[in-house]
């Protein structure tokens, strides 16, 4: 990490430090688009590592560009920094057809997204129910091959950052657990379905608002 430049120029330099790294996955990953890249507010700073806001810049009428974010507390390891852009990297590849890789709260990180990571060489463990598959890192500390040119050029020019250094946790494997909830199915075959907990549908049985018919376990095949 360089430490010849003033302390008041580390915002800019981290940035571009920043973008040209993504730049480089761009290459290395053709579907990844442009993105405004920026440092994680303050306010987040001890909440998340980075995160991926779709669409919120405005250019033109007919334009929008994609917000990633990176935490200044990771500027001490590239290895973690290069993690971080790799899962929103993920995010912003999967935004056009899969909203991200997340569920409809955007807080459930889908299969999708666990796919699409390793296929990038990102590993990814589910971590619990809120979040999915969201707990991505590098195994051992192990940086892919394909990865290091633009690991050592992070090492060279992202500046230090803010005070406490942290490090992003492995990746510990953990089986998802059982879903508590049943999906139904409309019993007409109209294109909706829901998902009811166990226990609640217990209760009595659901009916659809639209058809007037009851929702079902789908069947095989369905």
């Amino acid at each position: 990490m360089s430490r010849k430049s003033s302390v008041w120029d580390r915002g800019g330099k981290a940035a571009r430090a920043l973008e040209r790294a993504w730049d480089e996955l761009r290459k290395l990953h053709p579907g990844i688009p442009k993105v405004v890249m920026l440092i994680v507010d303050v306010g987040a700073r001890w909440q998340r590592f980075g995160h991926f806001a779709p669409a919120c810049w405005r250019f033109r009428k007919e334009a929008e560009a994609h917000e990633v974010a990176i935490n200044p507390r990771l500027f001490h390891s590239a290895e973690d920094v290069l993690a971080v852009l790799l899962h929103e990297s993920v995010h912003a590849l999967l935004w056009p057809k899969h909203n991200g890789g997340c569920g409809a709260t955007r807080y459930y990180h889908r299969k999708i997204f666990r796919t699409t990571c390793v296929d990038m060489g990102l590993p990814c463990e589910f971590l619990n129910r809120r979040y999915g598959y969201v707990h991505t890192g590098w195994v051992g500390g192990e940086v892919p091959e394909r990865y290091w040119d633009i690991l050592n050029a992070l090492k060279k020019d992202l500046p230090f950052g803010v005070a406490p250094s942290v490090r992003v946790p492995e990746p510990v494997h953990r089986e998802p657990p059982e879903s508590g909830h049943t999906r139904l199915t409309c019993d007409c075959r109209c294109p909706r379905s829901i998902y009811v907990n166990k226990r609640v549908l217990k209760q009595g049985k659901v009916r659809c608002d639209r058809c007037g018919v009851l929702f079902r376990r789908p069947r095989r095949g369905t």
